[in-house]
């Protein structure tokens, strides 16, 4: 089994492949990043005349969705094209980027099924919003809308994705092992994928049930609000005030079930509220509705073990991991490859997990957007490994050595300013820890396009 990792922004995008050469996409991160990165690597496996077993995409959030729906893109581009050529016409143009590989089945909780047919009145009452904020001039609150119009692109492209893959378009099929349904915690037999074992970790069919009711309940309580401002605006009371300003952040700020909060909107509420000082890790309540939906696996192949936890809240991970009889008597868990949930964020990790969940590899995807990887969840990580007695796993590998994996490295050239300084910031951070770890910690921050890890 081998993985492998890409930039994809602030997003995920990774490549497993089996031992008998079946090969899985996992997340396609943002756009322009899977083209400039993933894209001429994916060409080498069509050159090869492979395909993409499985294409798996763990949520609809735009950093995660977005490679995936340029794929999709470009493979109905190259069927158009092949199929002119295959016709007579021989002038027809090739398409501007390389062709993938083909995708025999793909494993996504479409957005279809997540809003009961409410998905253009979401994606509309989004952009409606993200229009509303960005009139106020306090920056911070344009902070505010260029993450809910982030997030209204995020289910546009959802909407988009299910389409194409469709019996209209690509006719690829979609979730065939739940006949076309959502895809959740279960406990059968593993899914075969060329020689992988898949358990379905998370997330549970009843969260998705509650899911749609917390959507369209956002829906229709949002839809009021925004109503009330824009009345008020057009009959002349100018931009809205403070209290149509508290309102709108009450209901974006981080409660469970509200659904209009990305990073943007979750680090602009926090500064308003000045909760910076008092951050607690694994507060589950500010993981967003898209991100608790997470489709999360744990893939095995002989004593090979890969967990992928998608934007998921550690909780979750730990309960369909113990329902699926995966954890030992005390709870715990060591895999070869952990990919640490929502690029290292705060809120979907926990000491306690770090201590449950260890591995020979822990892979965080995050350029520094968000201040992700955070500095205190990577730290709890290496607690959990090399930290006092009271911090430290008690699973029996704890003092085997391990490696941390990092997709972007502080002089990749295309990173802003602010995520630069994140991760010198995180550089700084890992190289004391490994000084002190006495050569049982390892790290390494990409600065290629991808990167191969010895599973």
């Amino acid at each position: 089994m081998r993985l492998r990792i890409f930039k994809a922004d602030k997003g995920d995008c990774l490549l497993l492949t089996s031992n008998r050469g079946a090969n899985v996409l996992i997340d396609g991160g943002m756009r322009d990043a899977f083209y400039q990165h993933v894209l001429p690597y994916l060409a080498r496996i069509h050159r090869r005349r492979e395909r993409l077993d499985l294409m798996y995409c763990s949520h609809i959030d735009r950093d995660h969705i977005w490679g995936l729906m340029a794929l999709m893109d470009e493979l109905v581009a190259w069927r158009v094209h092949e199929y002119q050529i295959q016709h007579g016409n021989a002038s027809h143009p090739r398409p501007e980027h390389p062709r993938p590989p083909d995708v025999a089945k793909i494993w996504h909780n479409g957005f279809h099924e997540q809003t009961d047919l409410n998905m253009g009145d979401v994606e509309d009452l989004l952009s409606n919003q993200a229009k509303t904020l960005s009139g106020h001039s306090d920056p911070l609150v344009q902070s505010l809308a260029s993450g809910v119009d982030d997030l209204a692109a995020s289910v546009g492209d959802a909407i988009h994705f299910s389409r194409r893959i469709g019996e209209g378009q690509l006719k690829i099929p979609l979730n065939p092992e739940f006949d076309g349904g959502f895809m959740y915690h279960y406990q059968g037999r593993p899914i075969q994928v060329g020689g992988l074992r898949v358990t379905v970790v998370g997330p549970f069919k009843e969260d998705l049930m509650n899911l749609r009711v917390e959507w369209n309940d956002w829906l229709r309580r949002n839809q009021r609000e925004l109503g009330r401002i824009h009345r008020r605006t057009r009959g002349g009371e100018g931009t809205f005030g403070q209290g149509d300003l508290d309102g709108l952040l009450e209901r974006l700020s981080d409660q469970a079930g509200e659904l209009a909060q990305t990073d943007d909107v979750a680090s602009a509420v926090d500064a308003l509220a000045q909760h910076l000082s008092n951050k607690v890790l694994g507060n589950r309540q500010k993981v967003t509705v898209p991100n608790l939906a997470s489709l999360m696996l744990l893939v095995e192949e002989g004593n090979k073990s890969v967990l992928l936890t998608g934007d998921g809240h550690f909780q979750d991970v730990l309960d369909g991991l113990e329902l699926a009889d995966k954890l030992d008597a005390s709870g715990s868990l060591h895999v070869n490859v952990l990919k640490v949930q929502h690029h290292g964020s705060e809120h979907n990790t926990h000491l306690d997990f770090c201590r449950a969940v260890t591995a020979n590899h822990y892979v965080f995807c995050g350029n520094g957007a968000h201040e992700n990887p955070d500095l205190d969840v990577v730290d709890a990580f290496l607690d959990s490994r090399i930290g006092t007695p009271a911090r430290r796993s008690e699973n029996a590998q704890v003092n085997q050595r391990f490696k941390l994996w990092f997709n972007y490295a502080s002089s990749n050239a295309e990173l802003e300013t602010k995520e630069r300084r994140h991760m010198r910031e995180l550089e700084r951070l890992v190289r004391r820890r490994g000084r002190r770890s006495r050569g049982r910690m390892r790290y390494e921050f990409v600065t290629q396009s991808h990167r191969a890890i010895p599973v």
